[in-house]
């Protein structure tokens, strides 16, 4: 096999843009001081299953982004941080149940070859901040000693303002017009690439009208992810497109709340 790779996320195991947590009290009014009174660093837990021979049988390793109030930062951060972790970490505990079965299926098989060929997860998370939001991408490699090993990716969407992990669609001024502004966008896309609509299955433009349920990141643009399998077979990989802000439909409020200047 291909030793531990990074590549991009997502397990049907993952439920992506979870928003879980109950918006913080004050925290609009505290918002100021929120966003330079806090750290966002990368936490990182890993382990591997050897036999009696040293022999390597499985390992994983995955990393979650870890928000930490500076000294002397406002009480409500420390809330808000609260808010932050707590869904990350849901996240690691999901992963981690995935991780130490590993070892157990690492023993049972034959097939394992060591350093070669052995059981394998791995999940890596970037984030970038974007205005009032902090925008978490994470990918996700696994080796189950299949014809190939799977990639995917997803994304989580915080809320400075409002203290709680929202869906992309709340950042704009009205939803469903950032909905099909962006569904549009995708499908007009596509068909200028006839050899792109080619490989999508079916029925694909159902899968596109939910684009907000793929991986989103808010980057320099907005950046729309389909995992490997979600528009077309494994040999399309995931399939990637991008849309200046000022295109996607966010609407003036929308734009303000990603600190996109507009003309």
């Amino acid at each position: 096999m291909k030793q531990l790779l990074t590549v991009m996320m997502v397990l049907a195991l993952f439920l992506p843009m979870i928003s879980c947590a109950e918006p913080v009290d004050a925290m609009a009014a505290s918002l100021a001081d929120a966003t330079k009174a806090y750290t966002v660093e990368l936490s990182v837990v890993d382990d591997q299953t050897t036999d009696a021979e040293g022999k390597l049988l499985a390992a994983y390793r995955y990393e979650i982004p870890v928000m930490t109030p500076v000294e002397g930062a406002p009480e409500t951060v420390q809330e808000v941080a609260d808010a932050f972790n707590g869904e990350m970490q849901t996240l690691l505990h999901s992963c981690m149940e995935t991780g130490r079965e590993l070892g157990t299926w690492g023993r049972q098989d034959p097939r394992v070859e060591g350093n070669i060929l052995y059981y394998c997860d791995e999940l890596t998370a970037a984030w970038q901040e974007k205005g009032s939001v902090i925008s978490i991408t994470f990918q996700h490699y696994e080796e189950r000693l299949g014809p190939h090993p799977n990639t995917s990716s997803t994304s989580y969407l915080f809320d400075m303002e409002r203290g709680r992990y929202i869906n992309p669609l709340e950042l704009a001024d009205d939803r469903e017009t950032f909905r099909t502004t962006v569904e549009q966008r995708i499908l007009e896309e596509i068909r200028e690439d006839s050899e792109l609509q080619a490989m999508l299955y079916d029925g694909y433009e159902d899968t596109v009208a939910d684009w907000n349920d793929a991986c989103v990141s808010f980057e320099e643009e907005l950046v729309v992810t389909f995992s490997t399998y979600m528009l077309a077979p494994h040999a399309a990989g995931p399939i990637t497109f991008r849309i200046p802000y000022e295109e996607a439909g966010l609407g003036a409020g929308g734009l303000a709340r990603l600190g996109v200047e507009t003309k």
